[in-house]
């Protein structure tokens, strides 16, 4: 319940205003030349997550409808927030790129985790995480990169999408600010509303 319920406000938040495309998001009826939506194209990727064992599957993700771009871009995420891949072929430099001033911290502070709070849903992101995530930003990473972290970081899956679209509604410089301190952030979303972010 509690995910299915994570999801829908994610969704609600989504068809509010963050899109990600020309097309409308309340579109009435979806044609097959329109593009898949981010909640599409966020499932085709979590397909291919063993979330037990913290892999992703190139192969599975591509065989449930992502695209090659997408299946990379979720790859490189998915590494950068410490998950494994099979599969698919990931530049380190990319990796690299995304890590960001990760990589120079000792330690992480806060959590990685995701919770609902009465009608609240939130994802946590520790220091290191929250990072990767600015550097993704500012980057110009796409959402199937940082679907790729959150979902190695929180392990949420589809509900990644979401988060995802809203953090690039935000923009590189408020998460940037929100996670300033080091102690990581908390994003967090409401059926109704703008989402937002601030520290652990």
């Amino acid at each position: 319940m509690t995910k299915n319920w994570m999801r829908t406000a994610l969704a609600v938040t989504l068809s509010a205003g963050l899109v990600l495309s020309a097309t409308p998001a309340l579109a009435d009826v979806q044609s097959k030349d329109d593009p898949p939506s981010v909640q599409d194209r966020t499932d085709r990727l979590v397909a291919g997550v063993d979330e037990a064992k913290k892999v992703f599957d190139g192969r599975t993700a591509a065989d449930a409808g992502a695209s090659a771009r997408d299946v990379n871009d979720f790859a490189v995420g998915f590494v950068a927030a410490g998950g494994t891949v099979t599969n698919v072929a990931v530049a380190q430099s990319e990796v690299d790129r995304l890590r960001g001033n990760a990589a120079a911290m000792r330690a992480c502070s806060g959590r990685n985790s995701a919770d609902v709070t009465g009608l609240q849903a939130n994802v946590y992101l520790d220091s290191c995480n929250a990072s990767r995530i600015v550097a993704g930003l500012a980057g110009g990473a796409g959402v199937a990169a940082l679907v790729g972290i959150i979902t190695a970081a929180t392990g949420i899956g589809g509900a990644a999408g979401g988060i995802a679209a809203a953090l690039l509604s935000i923009g590189s410089a408020a998460v940037a600010y929100c996670g300033s301190n080091g102690r990581g952030i908390g994003f967090h979303v409401l059926p109704v509303g703008p989402p937002w972010s601030r520290s652990q």
